[in-house]
This record gives structure tokens, C-alpha cells and sequence, in this order.
């Protein structure tokens, strides 16, 4: 799983911090090695409790994370077809909607 952190430019060092005690409070453990001036942090963990994740939000909120999101992929919605060698159109809402349902 990837959780991905948005912070302000210069506080990824912070926002490493608010993603490691919000996991620790879940319970997970995560890798994350902040880049200086990114506005953002990505981490990773092995495994992630949806339930006990929302819940570590809430019990120990980030402090310099402006927002936060976590999944899971790549995901492979559907084979590419090709038609004389050429891309042919494709329906895509249907596959992602089941690859969503899938997550749950």
C-alpha cells in the first residue's frame, strides 16, 4: 500500500512525522524517506487496516499534512486492443467500477 501525504513545500521532514505516529497508532508500519522541497511525501507499508487506519486519523490527526491518500496497484482495468495496429476504444467505467468493489 502507498499512502501519499500533501504538506507545504519545505515541512516533508513534519509530514514524514504526522504519516509514522498516525501509522504507529494504527498499528502499521511504514518506510518513508521525505524529499526536501517536494510539497508532498509518499510511504509505504506492507499491509493496511482501512478500519484502524480512519481511526488513527481521527485519534491522531497530522498536523502538516494538508491532505492524505492511500492505495493500492497498478491495477490492470482491461486489455488494450488493438484493431490493424491501431488503439481501438474501449469502455473503461465498468472495469473500474469492479476493480473499486474489488478493494472492499
Amino acid at each position: 500500500m502507498i499512502i501519499v501525504a500533501q504538506c507545504r513545500a519545505d515541512f516533508e521532514a513534519e509530514a514524514a512525522i504526522d504519516i509514522t505516529r498516525t501509522a504507529a497508532a494504527a498499528g502499521i508500519e511504514v518506510a518513508c524517506t521525505p524529499q526536501k522541497n517536494a510539497g508532498y511525501v509518499v510511504a509505504q507499508a506492507k499491509a493496511l487496516d482501512l478500519r484502524r487506519w480512519r481511526k488513527a486519523l481521527v485519534d491522531v490527526p497530522p498536523v502538516f499534512v494538508r491532505s492524505i491518500f492511500v492505495g493500492s496497484g497498478p491495477h490492470r482495468l482491461t486489455d488494450v486492443v488493438h484493431a490493424g495496429g491501431q488503439r481501438t476504444e474501449m469502455e473503461l467505467v465498468t472495469p473500474l467500477l469492479a476493480a473499486i468493489g474489488a478493494l472492499d
